[in-house]
């Protein structure tokens, strides 16, 4: 039988590991600050159109929440609907949606018409609005944290 030849290679990977777990709590760190900054803008856009559409007691309404677990983090941003349609004590969530999305012709059980909410469609337009900034937002972000992590790793 033959005998085996070979080369090894040995390399203290100390300096890597050290950033990259440096990293990991950076990139952490950096996706909160995207997600809340984010957040904010879209909060801003939302409440200027729906300022436009509402009165101000629903718009003071908006609520931001953030949630976040071992895999998923991200943002609820809107009215809270804590409670079923009722129609003789329309909330303010009920009211936002129907100027939102509108409704069709109502009629009373009589049979009166009690005429339509025309869609007014603030939310998509509120996203529309800024999706470019949140995007250039995050991208330097990201572009920040990508550079600090390499100025780490070249440390000696």
């Amino acid at each position: 039988m033959g005998r085996s030849h070979g080369i090894t290679f040995a390399y203290d990977n100390k300096r890597l590991l050290k950033t990259l777990a440096k990293y990991q709590g950076d990139v952490i760190a950096k996706t909160e600050e995207c997600v809340e900054k984010s957040a904010r803008i879209y909060e801003s856009e939302l409440r200027s159109l729906a300022s436009q559409h509402l009165d101000s007691d629903i718009v003071s309404d908006i609520t931001v929440s953030f949630e976040k677990n071992e895999f998923e983090m991200g943002t609820r941003i809107g009215w809270t609907k804590n409670e079923e349609f009722n129609p003789d004590h329309v909330t303010n969530v009920y009211k936002a949606i129907f100027a939102n999305y509108g409704t069709p012709k109502r009629f009373t059980k009589a049979g009166a018409e009690r005429g339509s909410i025309d869609s007014t469609g603030f939310l998509k337009q509120a996203k529309e609005n800024v999706k470019d900034t949140i995007h250039k937002l995050q991208k330097d972000i990201i572009k920040q944290a990508n550079k600090e992590a390499r100025r780490e790793f070249n440390k000696r």
